[in-house]
């Protein structure tokens, strides 16, 4: 599990909980989430509710990390989604 730590992040892993610390990081972890992705994350995982429209994201950004969730239920629950194209990002 990751320490909870708040300075030097450097990952998110949902199967290890959140947001980890370099120290966390071992060498099986790979963090392959940009800057603003990981800002974005972080402006998610604060907030209460379900409004996020005050916050500055790209489409893509907001679609790769949704595919990244989704991998997760499939590799933790084997359940899978065909597509994410009815879904409205916007």
């Amino acid at each position: 599990l990751l320490c909870g730590s708040k300075k030097d992040i450097g990952l998110f892993s949902l199967s290890g909980g959140g947001f980890g610390c370099s120290s966390c990081k071992n060498s099986d972890d790979v963090n392959d989430l940009s800057t603003t992705q990981m800002l974005l994350l972080r402006n998610i995982y604060l907030t209460s509710g379900y409004d996020f429209s005050r916050f500055e994201h790209r489409d893509d950004d907001v679609k790769y990390l949704f595919n990244k969730f989704l991998e997760f239920i499939f590799d933790a629950y084997g359940y899978q989604v065909k597509s994410i194209k009815p879904i409205n990002f916007n």
